[in-house]
């Protein structure tokens, strides 16, 4: 028929909702994993897809084709459906996958896919400003009007931790001023403590579990801690242990382990200073990458303030070395500490599903790198203080390091726990947990030696 018939409409429409579908099909495909459907730890782990067929244009990465994609079914949805929150939908997810492939700081590439980089991220829209005013809907407000918007908060606040993260490894590359990074160290810690100040007046005692409301905003509190405490460890960790690699892979921003040969008999053998850690570590292959050189002073379990910014302590007159932050290596250690263990006890103290029975998972684990980065500053303390108990000649000296070895293997324990009842029902946890282990087990071979 004609081509503005209702029939060439009605054909036209339905052909272009098929080929929509199969584009998000295809989407899919792509995006898929083999290992997520048959071990989802290892999924967790390389977290990237291989996509096997040709690419659709010669100047065009094959793996960018899905956020052209999904900007084009942004428009779609909106000029020939009329559905705005699709419209939002595919918009966000075409954004989210930009990012994910780092086409937002990708900087002046002159590579021969430089300029469909380019192109491909101006042209996908900014769906979800960070901090928008425009959000202007009210926060829940049963049981605890002040749990969910301190959580939101939180979350809002990891995430300047998570960027902040970032821009010290574009200062350690070179990209980016260590004066400007001193500044936002101190303005974001400025920022973080007040809120963990605020969560630690908190009580830790559950609500009647006949009052699900009340759980849910206990709930959220326990979460604002988790999320606070990781975002102090974010901030500090570079200055406290210099980010040295603690895992064998790679778990959120926490970054991977090398192999390293074995310390030479004439050495203190650490538990872990010897090869990069694996599932089934021995006395030959276990450990992280050494830290020979990190300054040794045992962090204090205290809550008085840390040393003035560019203050000289104990543990910067002994050592030299590159320190471009407003804090000693010593105070951010302890801050790392204290907020390992807040976020070990918050996982012990979250409720579970059932009072009685077997212990059934908790809800969904959104947090679960918060679980990771405790785990790390616990081992790393630990890594360190292992070292210097060895060394001290004065039984009241030792005597401290243990008790701090104890508090570190009790935060440890904890945070197994949490992750071991999360991969009941998310596969997936199971390789986060699974190297936690691994390095705890390290911590015990070192004791036998």
């Amino acid at each position: 028929g004609a081509p503005f018939s209702e029939e060439s409409i009605k054909a036209r429409r339905e052909a272009a909702h098929h080929f929509a579908k199969r584009t998000i099909e295809s989407i899919e495909c792509d995006s898929e994993m083999p290992d997520s459907s048959i071990s989802p730890a290892q999924a967790l782990v390389y977290g990237y897809s291989h996509i096997s067929r040709p690419a659709f244009h010669s100047r065009v990465p094959v793996e960018l084709e899905s956020v052209i994609a999904l900007s084009i079914l942004s428009v779609y949805e909106y000029a020939q459906r009329g559905n705005i929150t699709k419209m939002r939908d595919r918009a966000s997810q075409a954004l989210m996958m930009a990012m994910n492939l780092s086409l937002h700081d990708r900087g002046t590439e002159l590579d021969r896919f430089a300029e469909a980089r380019r192109r491909i991220w101006w042209m996908t829209p900014p769906a979800i400003p960070l901090f928008d005013s425009r959000f202007t809907t009210s926060f829940p407000q049963a049981s605890d009007p002040e749990a969910w918007p301190f959580f939101i908060k939180s979350q809002q606040t990891i995430l300047l931790a998570t960027q902040f993260v970032s821009a010290v490894g574009r200062a350690v590359d070179g990209r980016e001023d260590w004066t400007d990074i001193s500044t936002r160290m101190q303005e974001l810690h400025n920022t973080i403590e007040p809120l963990i100040a605020q969560a630690n007046t908190w009580t830790d005692i559950k609500p009647v579990s006949t009052d699900p409301e009340a759980m849910i905003a206990y709930s959220l509190k326990q979460m604002s801690k988790i999320k606070l405490n990781s975002a102090r460890i974010k901030l500090h960790r570079y200055s406290a242990f210099f980010d040295i690699p603690v895992f064998s892979e790679k778990h959120c921003d926490l970054k991977k382990s090398e192999p390293f040969l074995p310390p030479s008999s004439s050495t203190t053998s650490d538990p872990l200073d010897t090869t990069a850690l694996t599932s089934s570590p021995s006395p030959q292959s276990c450990g992280c990458s050494s830290s020979s050189s990190l300054p040794l002073q045992l962090p204090t379990l205290t809550s008085s303030s840390v040393s003035p910014p560019n203050s000289t302590s104990s543990a910067s007159t002994t050592t030299e070395y590159f320190h471009p932050f407003p804090f000693s290596s010593h105070d951010s250690s302890r801050l790392c500490l204290n907020s390992a263990l807040a976020i070990a006890a918050a996982f012990s103290v979250l409720p579970l599903p059932s009072a009685t029975g077997p212990l059934l998972p908790r809800t969904m684990p959104s947090f679960a790198c918060c679980a990771m980065q405790s785990a790390y500053a616990l081992l790393m303390v630990y890594h360190r203080t292992w070292v210097l108990c060895h060394q001290q000649e004065q039984e009241d000296g030792r005597e401290k390091a243990e008790q701090l070895l104890d508090r570190c293997e009790a935060g440890l324990r904890a945070i197994l726990e949490a992750l071991g009842n999360y991969s009941v029902a998310f596969e997936a946890l199971g390789g986060m947990r699974d190297q936690i282990q691994a390095a705890v087990d390290c911590l015990r071979l070192g004791d036998e030696v």
